[in-house]
This record gives structure tokens, sequence and C-alpha cells, in this order.
């Protein structure tokens, strides 16, 4: 009998008395017989249910023997762990593969964006210096205007008959 099919019959026996009596046979491990026989059978001076003898009397075919379940678990277990393993350890490697090129690409994305963020710095920095530079550029253009100005309104104003005499008056 499978280790499965043992588990659901020791669950049966356990909770349900009329699929535990469809489950119980000869061939049930020799473990779980002893577990269904420790929980079945009456205390002194009780008298056992119908379903519970019947399922004791099913079970008395059963060879007894101190093997236990856990004993047939590990065995199970013993078989498959090598493979497992195996399956496991390729799996993780996988993975670690996976994290370890999404790790680089975020490193190199990191490292995308500090670079850019300071171009963005000199770009700023550089845009100010232009800007200033500008601002006196415009500063001696406007002071040539000015000038330009003051000594045509100068030339305007000598050149004017009525204004000599006004600034003669002064």
């Amino acid at each position: 009998m499978s280790f499965c099919k043992e588990t659901r019959v020791l669950f049966a026996f356990s909770c349900r008395l009329d699929l535990a009596s469809s489950l119980a046979s000869s061939s049930v491990h020799s473990g779980v017989a002893r577990i269904v026989r420790q929980l079945f059978t009456p205390k002194k001076g009780e008298e056992p249910k119908e379903l519970q003898g019947q399922i004791l009397e099913k079970l008395s075919g059963c060879a007894s023997s101190e093997e236990t379940i856990s004993n047939d678990v590990h065995a199970i277990l013993e078989k498959i762990l090598d493979k497992e393993e195996e399956a496991l350890s390729k799996k993780q490697a996988a993975e670690f593969m996976s994290w370890h090129k999404r790790r680089q690409d975020l490193i190199t994305a990191q490292a995308d964006r500090l670079l850019l963020k300071i171009r963005a710095e000199e770009i700023a920095k550089e845009l100010g210096d232009l800007e200033h530079e500008t601002e006196k550029l415009t500063f001696f253009d406007n002071r040539l205007k000015w000038e330009k100005k003051a000594a045509q309104n100068a030339e305007i104003i000598q050149q004017t008959p009525g204004n000599k005499s006004e600034e003669a008056a002064l």
C-alpha cells in the first residue's frame, strides 16, 4: 500500500468510521493497524461499537510488527531526496543567475542616472554662466546706446536757439 493511501486510511480511521470500515484491510501498514487498534480497542467495561468491531476484525489479518510509519516515511523521503536536492539546486542556480542579471541591470541604470544628474548639473551651471555673460554684454550694449542718446540729446539742446537763451539765464 502506498504512503498516501495509508495516510488517508489513518485519517479516515480517526474521523469517519464508515469510510474507515471500507478502507480497512489486511494490507494496511502494520504501524497504521497498531494505531487504529489503540484508538478503537474499547476501554475496560465498554462494548465496542459495531463499526469499530468490524474495523478491528478486518485489521486482525495485519501482521504485527514494531515497524513504525515514520520509518517508512523516512525511507520514502530518502529515495526522493537526491532527486529533489538536485532539482532545488538547479532552480536556485537559475534564480541566482536571474537575480544577478537584474542586479547588474539595476546597478547600470543607477550609474546612468547618476551620470545624467551630473551632466544636468553641468548644463545648469553652463546656462547660469551664459546668462551672466549675456547680462554683461547687454549692460555694455545698453550703456553704449544710452551714451549715444545722451550725446544726441546734448547736441540737439545746443542746436536749439531758444534753449541757449534759457541756458544763459540760468
